[in-house]
């Protein structure tokens, strides 16, 4: 009896290899493809008395600290137009550091400027103060000043 074994075409082991190399290529530089840091903004909604939440990818290594990093961003307001910036236009971080637990925040005069007259601004660094400890368990209290001058008495 005689056993015959398929013969296959060398094309075939070409294809084969050429498909095997590009899974592997591709799998390699999908585990080594990094999105960031998921993270969370809250902002009061434009049309309701609610609150909008939006998720951005952050940088996981920022030049400048996640947090202050974070800060940049959450200064820099919302993506929609369906949410309210917290701050001002043009508000920028002057420090930003951590101390036994508190973080300390200082922030531009624009921070004190919006276009929205009746605005309660109590609520709206609480807001902010929220946003950070959200994202930063480590974080238990956040002290606010604008332009070195403590906004509030105490912490949030």
């Amino acid at each position: 009896m005689k056993i015959n074994f398929l013969k296959l075409d060398k094309k075939i082991y070409v294809i084969s290899a050429v498909t095997l190399l590009l899974l592997i290529v591709s799998l390699v530089a999908y585990f080594y493809s990094n999105k960031g840091t998921r993270r969370q903004f809250i902002y009061e909604s434009v049309d309701q008395s609610s609150m909008y939440i939006e998720s951005r990818y952050l940088p996981s290594k920022p030049l400048n600290g996640k947090v202050e990093n974070y800060i940049d961003e959450l200064v820099s307001g919302p993506i929609t137009e369906r949410a309210r910036p917290l701050f001002g236009q043009g508000t920028k971080v002057n420090y930003c550091f951590e101390n036994n637990y508190v973080l300390y925040v200082d922030l531009s005069s624009q921070a004190l400027y919006t276009k929205d007259s009746n605005r309660d601004f109590e609520s709206v660094f609480a807001l902010a103060a929220k946003n950070i400890k959200y994202n930063f368990p480590s974080i238990k209290h956040v002290e606010f000043s604008v332009e070195k001058q403590p906004v509030f008495e105490g912490r949030y």
